[in-house]
Order: C-alpha cells, then sequence, then structure tokens
C-alpha cells in the first residue's frame, strides 16, 4: 500500500481512546474551590491590592488578607467596637489571619508585599527614637544632677536637725523612651509584653510558617500558650518576672494582631 493511501486511511479512520479523562482534583487533595473573594470591600484599594499581587505574582486573595492584617495593626487599640452605644461589650481592632495554600503557592512574596510598608515605617521611626534617646540622655544627667543636690541638701538638714526637704520633680529620672515597634516576628511573651507596654497603639506579629509561632509558645518558658490565648480578645496581661527589675510590666495585649501562613490547613483565625 502506498505511504499516500495509510495516511488517508489514518486521517479518515476512527479515533478510538482507550484511557479515561484523569481526574483533575487528586492535585486539590479533594478540596472545594475557596469562595470568591469579596473585592467591594476594600473600595478604593483594590486595585492597589491587584497591583501587588501581580508584582508579587501571588493569588490576590493572599495579598488582600494580608493587607487588611496590616491595616488592622495600624488601627490597633486606638479604636474599638461595641454592639450599641451603651454596651459595656467592646472589641479592639485585631485580625488574626492565616494564609492558607499548598507549597511553592507564592503565600511568603504575597504577605512581604503587604508588609514591607511597616518595615520602610519602622526605620523611619527608629531614626526619630534615635534623636529622643539624645533628649533622654541630657534630661537623665541633668536628673541625676538635681538628685546629687538633693541629696546634699538632705544630709546638711539631717546634721542641723532641720526639716528634711522633699525631693524635687526635676531629681527624678524620666522613663528611657520605648521605639515604636510596628511589626514582630520571634518574640518571647515577655518581650513581647515589653513591647506592648511602650506600643499601647499595638504592632504585628507576623510569622511567615505557622508552626514556627506554635512551637515557640513554650520554647524558652513555660506559659507561652496561656498568654497568646489571653491575647486572642485583647484582655489586659501583667508580667511579674524575676528578672524584671522590680517592676512590673503592664501591657494591653489589645494591639496584637497577627498574621500567619501555612503549608498546610489551619483555622483562618488562630
Amino acid at each position: 500500500m502506498a505511504t499516500s493511501a495509510q495516511e488517508s486511511r489514518i486521517e479518515n479512520g476512527e479515533r478510538i481512546n482507550i484511557w479515561a479523562l484523569p481526574d483533575m482534583s487528586v492535585l486539590s487533595a479533594g478540596r472545594r474551590p475557596p469562595p470568591e473573594l469579596p473585592s467591594d470591600i476594600f473600595g478604593s484599594s483594590w486595585p492597589l491590592i491587584c497591583d501587588l499581587a501581580e508584582g508579587a505574582g501571588a493569588p490576590v486573595d493572599y495579598v488582600a488578607i494580608g493587607f487588611l492584617t496590616v491595616a488592622a495593626s495600624l488601627i490597633g487599640g486606638k479604636r474599638k467596637a461595641r454592639p450599641y452605644a451603651t454596651a459595656n461589650w467592646q472589641e479592639p481592632c485585631i485580625l488574626w489571619s492565616a494564609v492558607v495554600g499548598d507549597p511553592s503557592s507564592n503565600k511568603s512574596p504575597a504577605m512581604d508585599a503587604a508588609a514591607s510598608p511597616l518595615r520602610q515605617m519602622e526605620a523611619d521611626h527608629a531614626i526619630s527614637h534615635g534623636s529622643d534617646l539624645l533628649r533622654w540622655e541630657t534630661e537623665s544627667e541633668r536628673a541625676k544632677v538635681e538628685r546629687a543636690a538633693w541629696q546634699e541638701n538632705v544630709k546638711t538638714a539631717v546634721k542641723d536637725h532641720q526639716g528634711v526637704p522633699s525631693m524635687p520633680e526635676a531629681a527624678i529620672v524620666p522613663d528611657e523612651p520605648v521605639r515604636r515597634r510596628l511589626l514582630v516576628q520571634d518574640a518571647t511573651p515577655e518581650a513581647v509584653g515589653a513591647i506592648l507596654a511602650g506600643n499601647p497603639s499595638g504592632t504585628l506579629h507576623l510569622r511567615d510558617e505557622l508552626a514556627g509561632w506554635l512551637n515557640s509558645f513554650d520554647r524558652y518558658s513555660p506559659g507561652g500558650r496561656e498568654f497568646w490565648l489571653e491575647a486572642f480578645r485583647g484582655s489586659h496581661h501583667v508580667i511579674d518576672r524575676k528578672g524584671s527589675k522590680g517592676r512590673s510590666q503592664s501591657p494591653s495585649t489589645a494591639s496584637v494582631c497577627s498574621a500567619l501562613s501555612s503549608r498546610r490547613s489551619c483555622p483562618a483565625a488562630c
């Protein structure tokens, strides 16, 4: 049979496929498609979120949840919501969010795109904090001189059997200024408590891996799990430990917001 005749029979022959179409659902481990993100809730910020997602090569949902969490951390304890005007029940602006996706689905780049402005803002705060420290050191030295002079007056008054003068306010050493912290990552409950004591407006607790945050609860000292449970709704937490120089730290955890990512499924609110 000529080659042209064979080609004609092949072209015109009936095509039979003995293999069934593959079940592509195995790639998603049987998970259903996620619900569609309601983009209208982001208002005029939606184009920015889309641009950030395109730049990170990540699904826009991932950048959107990071955007919401970062915004909530900046609001922090400055605003609280209550069901009605006379209610005693009020909740601070806290979001516990987790980005869930398969490996290599660009979760980390999406979160970095949303949180990167905080890093630049922290750098700016660090510069201003340096100026605050210089002023504090100047005032502290002046207060030490005032205290030394007052102590000499006390010695003279005791020696002459006169009334002891009260310590002037100028002799009180001012508290050291605390740098504004917008972002923390790997920190113990004691460290987070100290940061929040000086940052009542709040900070963002960001972990790239959910397991790293969970494993840190009891890594250095027990009680980490209880601390984060109390931080869930922003209740007050007083830390009295031996190494706290005799002063209790009373941070309000009302301003902790956490953004977590995981390579496995986990609750959206942690």
